[in-house]
């Protein structure tokens, strides 16, 4: 299901959350905890959260290029069939407990087990240019 406003929903609802717990609850618990200090040890707290927020895209990306599977491009549609009936009576496709699509054994065309992405047109158009 494609929903933009369920996407605003989620993003906001989340990403609220997120602050909620992980900026408002240490940070005022800081300043609770250095009642003397709470100037310096808010300061320590904040940096360290703009550190870690500095720090994590690096670490996710090195998690994407470790975890990534590629999918198997086995061709543009137009040159498999042109209905989804012509396209099954050569590509085979499984569906995983966790929802992804390999190339199932019964397939003609591919390798079985590859993970594969469907992809039509229209959803080829939306990609950015390189």
């Amino acid at each position: 299901m494609h929903s933009l406003p369920l996407v605003y929903l989620g993003y906001g609802l989340f990403g609220g959350i997120g602050w909620g717990l992980m900026y408002l609850a240490p940070v005022t618990t800081v300043m609770k905890f250095f009642p003397d200090k709470r100037g310096l040890a808010t300061g320590i707290s904040l940096s360290a959260f703009g550190v870690g927020a500095a720090l994590a895209p690096s670490l996710i990306d090195a998690a994407l290029d470790f975890f990534f599977i590629a999918p198997e491009f086995i061709g543009p549609l137009k040159s498999i069939g042109s209905n989804v009936d012509t396209v099954n009576q050569f590509v085979d496709l499984a569906t995983l407990s966790d929802g992804s699509q390999v190339i199932s054994e019964t397939s003609q065309l591919g390798t079985a087990g590859d993970h594969v992405v469907v992809a039509t047109d229209k959803d080829l158009l939306r990609l950015p240019h390189i």
